[in-house]
């Protein structure tokens, strides 16, 4: 089993929750005084505490075991009302067997294929389409992922491809 967790997410979660803390601590040391800037700090601490939860307990990452894909994105309240129609589509794309990949690319979907394909637009449009045998095609996204670690994912999961053609 090998799961390969975002770099670029860890990194931005990271930088903001460094960002903000030093903000917080350089107000309250300096203008504390100042109550319009103390309370400019509190506010800037309920941030904090949600990039801390995201960072460490629901980060996105991407399992590959022996017969499966399985990507685990936490979209921003994907599970409200709006997303309704498409936690179906949602739930589709997060699970790929194996035996049942025909072909493996790297695209870039457009605003609208998004929407169509997945369920929810992200930032970045980087996916990695995975063409079945039998069925219409999952996208999974890894437009938060480094190319480096891109390039892992496509040859792990070619590297399992071939593992079971020749069983």
């Amino acid at each position: 089993m090998k799961k390969i967790k975002s770099l670029y997410e860890i990194l931005i979660y990271s930088s903001l929750i460094m960002l903000l803390s030093i903000i917080v601590v350089i107000i309250i040391m300096k203008y504390n005084s100042n109550t319009i800037l103390v309370i400019i700090a509190y506010m800037c601490i309920p941030f904090i505490a949600v990039a801390i939860i995201k960072l460490l307990a629901i980060p996105s990452y991407i399992i590959i075991n022996d017969n499966q894909v399985k990507a685990i994105n936490y979209p921003l309240l994907a599970t409200n009302k709006y997303y309704e129609g498409k936690r179906s589509l949602i739930l589709y794309n997060r699970e790929i067997y194996i035996n049942d990949i025909e072909k493996l690319e790297l695209i870039k979907l457009t605003k609208e294929e998004q929407i169509t394909y997945t369920g929810y637009r992200h930032l970045f449009h980087k996916y990695l389409k995975f063409s079945l045998k039998n069925g219409s095609p999952k996208y999974i996204y890894v437009g938060i992922y480094s190319a480096h670690q891109i390039d892992k994912i496509i040859e792990f999961i070619n590297r399992k491809m071939l593992a079971q053609v020749y069983l």
